[in-house]
């Protein structure tokens, strides 16, 4: 750490900066804001147009194809993103990277076309959501089938049944909901978390968690389950109903874990294809 800011403190001044005076570091506008975005659920080879409700609600066991258009400088732009679900099956995968190329050689404007797998998204991924959930289980008839097959028990989110969600965000305008497993080893002391038991909700203040978290977790609790009202739970002082949704008490991290996307850079294996349109970039991240 200490050499890392005296690095910084030689950067500063070699740009002219007293250190004593380091500028504010001001958030960096990846994209524009003032985009149209569209989400399709892919299933059977087929896509279908979400609308703007459900294209903030992604399910983990299926794949989406995610279109945002902007104009910038007078041109057209368009990000294509396929995202796979961690339980999202090949087939459907396989579909949705096949229509997404097809979409994107068939707009006007420079396009640019990316695969995303969920867990290591991207920041520019949720910039372009602004608020997302993601919920366990999955629609396609892929996703289905498989379950079938291998006799597979899964948390297939319900309205009315008992999920436990984890808030993250980048800012108050760019939040996330995920679901995680049902268990109280799912808890980290620095995040918060929202846990539904049918029609209960309870908010979760993790020890570690800082108070812009607190502020995450009131939006996505109005975005999550709008009108309803939450109990308010911090740790150490969780009523007994709490652990009982939970399956019972058990161990879970407590130790402090660095939150959101790290400024520091980061180095990415790039996959390009052969482009059937000039104007069309393909990337995978790995």
């Amino acid at each position: 750490e200490a050499g890392r800011q005296k690095v910084a403190a030689a950067i500063f001044k070699h740009q002219g900066y007293d250190v004593a005076e380091i500028p504010d570091d001001k958030p960096r506008q990846l994209i524009s804001s003032n985009g149209c975005l569209k989400v399709w659920l892919v299933d059977r080879g087929c896509v279908t147009l979400l609308c703007t409700e459900e294209q903030e609600q992604l399910y983990n066991g299926d794949c989406y194809i995610i279109q945002y258009s902007y104009a910038e400088d007078g041109k057209d732009y368009h990000l294509f993103l396929a995202w796979f679900g961690q339980d999202s099956v090949q087939e459907d995968r396989v579909a949705t990277v096949s229509l997404m190329s097809s979409m994107a050689d068939s707009v006007k404007g420079r396009a640019v076309v990316g695969q995303v797998l969920e867990g290591r998204e991207p920041e520019l991924f949720f910039l372009v959501f602004k608020s997302l959930i993601i919920f366990k289980g999955g629609r396609s008839t892929a996703y289905k089938n498989s379950i079938l097959q291998k006799s597979n028990r899964t948390e297939q989110y319900q309205k009315d049944g008992a999920a436990l969600f984890r808030v993250q965000g980048l800012r108050p305008d760019c939040i996330q909901a995920i679901q995680v497993h049902l268990a109280a080893s799912s808890l980290n002391s620095s995040h918060c978390y929202i846990l539904q038991d049918g029609a209960s909700f309870f908010t979760w203040l993790g020890s570690l968690s800082s108070p812009s978290d607190h502020v995450l977790l009131d939006r996505m609790m109005d975005k999550l389950c709008p009108l309803k009202q939450s109990l308010l739970v911090r740790e150490g002082s969780e009523p007994d109903r709490f652990w009982t949704t939970l399956g019972g008490r058990s161990e879970y991290s407590k130790e402090k874990c660095v939150k959101g996307w790290p400024t520091d850079p980061h180095l990415y294996t790039c996959t390009f294809q052969q482009c059937v349109c000039n104007n069309v970039i393909y990337f995978s991240f790995q």
